[in-house]
């Protein structure tokens, strides 16, 4: 019961950030950006910023949440389970999926508007949108007995809280 109680408040919780995400706007109207500061991780298509992940491919930044410290990695896939272009961030240890940054085309988006995704926003076309799990990771103790992995799940909720709060950014 304890578990589907969990399941069910972090389901609440997504539901929640779905529909309160609005992507952020300079005074002018345009998607605002934040400054960029001295790297220190950097690839050919993204770099991370002092807990701010960029992607300079796909135009975007997300800041990473403290709980995630060096716990995490980062993949672009080519093609996600939906078959859009993403940024796929994923706990190390488990294994565990975070979020999934997708792209998903403006003349598709109609189809999952009202799937879990949840919009953050649209940039050359794309709707960007970000998929969660919808449920946390259990593992079985020594005794055999199922036990919710805190750190997975304050990660989880962390990624909710950032987009809750409107972090997510376009960059020019």
């Amino acid at each position: 019961m304890r578990k589907q109680g969990r399941k069910a408040i972090f389901l609440l919780v997504a539901l929640i950030c779905m529909f309160s995400i609005v992507p952020l706007k300079d005074t002018e109207g345009k998607q605002a950006a934040k400054p960029a500061a001295k790297p220190i991780v950097k690839t050919a298509a993204a770099s991370v910023h002092n807990a701010v992940y960029t992607n300079h491919k796909y135009g975007f930044t997300f800041p990473i949440p403290a709980s995630w410290g060096q716990n995490y990695k980062v993949e672009e896939v080519a093609k996600n389970y939906d078959g859009f272009k993403a940024v796929a961030f994923t706990e190390k240890k488990h294994n565990y999926p975070l979020v999934e940054i997708a792209l998903i085309p403006l003349t598709v988006w109609k189809e999952y508007a009202d799937s879990l995704y949840m919009p953050l926003g649209q940039k050359n076309g794309y709707m960007y949108a970000a998929f969660m799990p919808s449920e946390t990771l259990y593992e079985k103790d020594k005794n055999g007995n199922e036990v919710e992995v805190t750190s997975v799940t304050a990660m989880l909720n962390d990624v909710a809280d950032a987009f809750r709060n409107k972090k997510f950014t376009f960059t020019k």
